[in-house]
């Protein structure tokens, strides 16, 4: 008897050292920043058009200060509110012209998730 009691007392110790664990071990993803995005933009040559002082509409993604600049027609990254910026709006094809100009290819579901997530924690540059 004594030694199913201990048998059973274990195996709730460690069902709840297993629950306890799933728990707080949930995956972590680093987040994402300047770098990442550049990585993407420079995979789809969104920079042949938007990759100096005389980028296309202004708007310029070599550099962290110039991407955050925006463009002629204003702010295309709205810190914290991917849904709201410009810039994931034209790469979803939300708003014309989709990006990239060029495309097909796209940028990829995965991909436009690090966007948003670089931008939802307000799109830190390192």
């Amino acid at each position: 008897m004594r030694k199913t009691i201990l048998s059973v007392s274990v195996a709730i110790i460690v069902s709840v050292l297993a629950a306890l664990n799933c728990a707080s071990g949930q995956q972590q993803y680093p987040v994402p920043t300047f770098a990442d995005a550049s990585a993407i933009f420079s995979k789809y040559h969104c920079t042949l058009c938007h990759g100096s002082a005389k980028a296309s509409d202004g708007l310029a993604l070599h550099t962290y200060e110039s991407l955050m600049r925006g463009s002629r027609n204003g702010p295309v990254i709205i810190r914290k509110e991917p849904a709201k910026s410009i810039l994931i709006r034209q790469i979803k094809g939300e708003k014309e012209p989709r990006m990239p100009i060029n495309g097909p290819p796209w940028v990829t579901d995965g991909e436009v998730q690090i966007l948003e997530k670089w931008i939802a924690v307000g799109a830190p540059k390192e």
